[in-house]
């Protein structure tokens, strides 16, 4: 059936490529129970997740309900909302929906509905590219071998004596480069005790924004923060920029949930 232009009719409960491999669910996972939907209204759901992710496993899901007259013609900027109440910079991150009956993907944006009154259509899948450029890739960051590169850094650092210990150990397990978001402006640290900076370069960048416009091609962002999966059993990206939270507050939700990935390290008090 052919429809508007400005009206896509959202993916059926079934998986796409989302730009990473489906992973089949376990099949003794008990599945949630969810509210149903009062009369005269119609329960979706909005599903994303950054590309390079894994749809079953890492896609996160939002339940909303909207009227049986609003289902005729839900807007685009309803989504774009629920996206931005999650903490997703959309200015960082472009959405793109699945147009299944063109088996494409379009850009979310204003002026967009869909139709969720047919059977099986109660879900909108979203990816989110990230927007910064991906052509360049910086010279301060080396090739190691055939298997790839990775950088370390931290959102927020407090204290300089950390960096330190940063810069040498990312020396030490072969980093590409170390960085800082949002941090005061260090220089060489005193618990830099083999001179690491002379062999891993520091970069420096002001805010999130700068720092996704800085990364290089192709790579993935690991949020390294507690409640993640456990590293044990973590599949490293060949292209990965891990990144820590502060001292205190570590990561923050938002930031976490546009990272590509999520990790977490072993411990015993927490």
């Amino acid at each position: 059936r052919r429809r508007a232009l400005t009206g896509f009719t959202p993916v059926a409960r079934r998986s796409h490529d989302m730009g990473g491999k489906d992973a089949e669910p376990d099949d003794r996972s008990i599945p949630p129970s969810y509210p149903a939907a009062a009369e005269g209204q119609v329960a979706c759901f909005l599903r994303y997740i950054v590309e390079g992710a894994k749809i079953t496993r890492d896609g996160r899901l939002l339940p909303f309900t909207v009227s049986d007259e609003e289902a005729r013609s839900v807007p685009a900027e309803r989504l774009l909302g629920m996206l931005r109440g999650e903490g997703i910079d959309l200015e960082a991150f472009k959405p793109y929906v699945f147009d299944q009956p063109h088996d494409g993907w379009a850009v979310l944006k204003e002026g967009i509905t869909f139709d969720m009154r047919e059977e099986n259509t109660q879900r909108v899948d979203i990816k989110l590219v990230p927007s910064w450029d991906k052509t360049l890739l910086p010279s301060n960051v080396r090739d190691v071998g055939n298997e790839g590169f990775f950088s370390v850094g931290v959102m927020g650092m407090k204290h300089e004596a950390n960096l330190g210990t940063l810069w040498r150990s990312a020396y030490q397990m072969g980093a590409a480069q170390i960085f800082l978001i949002g941090a005061p402006k260090f220089v060489k640290s005193s618990t830099d005790v083999v001179r690491a900076w002379s062999n891993v370069p520091l970069i420096q960048h002001k805010d999130w924004a700068a720092f996704t416009a800085a990364l290089p091609y192709a790579s993935q962002i690991v949020a390294v923060e507690m409640g993640g999966e456990p590293l044990e059993t973590f599949e490293h990206p060949k292209r990965a920029v891990y990144l820590l939270g502060s001292e205190v507050h570590g990561l923050p939700t938002a930031v976490v949930r546009m990272c590509h990935s999520h990790v977490a390290l072993p411990s015993v008090r927490y």
